[in-house]
């Protein structure tokens, strides 16, 4: 059973299409503006989509923004949202492994800091996200 960590290709779509209906109630498939916006994922620099392949299947994803600042002598740092993992692969270790993976790649684009969207509302996320190495923030605000 081959477990593989990557950046997405346009392949992953209908792979990825799945996890995102997977976690989010009354999702249908993605729409052409979807496919649009996955395509420039691909295509742009700027945030990558993550993914885990288990045979040959994506079976995990997130987004992961490389974002450029002025700030820590022109470093960048890193946003990542979206984690997902397919209902019927949880508890196998692949949040860990894509969160590692993340992580690493984040390091690796020189980021000095590095952002995980999460529920801090869920106790077993905020669980999930302390045992990565990431700590509970209180400095950061949401619009919505």
């Amino acid at each position: 059973m081959a477990i593989v960590c990557r950046t997405a290709k346009a392949e992953d779509l209908d792979d990825i299409n799945v996890l995102f209906q997977s976690v989010q109630r009354g999702a249908v498939a993605f729409s052409r503006r979807q496919e649009i916006v996955f395509q420039r994922l691909l295509d742009e620099a700027l945030v990558d989509l993550l993914v885990v392949e288990q045979d040959e299947f994506v079976v995990a994803c997130c987004h992961c923004a490389i974002i450029p600042t002025l700030g820590f002598d022109g470093r960048p740092y890193a946003m990542l949202n979206h984690l997902i993992v397919d209902p019927l692969n949880r508890r196998q270790g692949l949040a860990t492994r894509l969160l590692s993976y993340a992580s690493e790649y984040a390091k690796k684009s020189g980021c000095y800091q590095i952002y995980l969207a999460a529920d801090a509302t869920q106790d077993w996320q905020q669980a999930f996200v302390r045992k990565s190495g990431f700590v509970v923030d209180q400095s950061i605000f949401v619009y919505r």
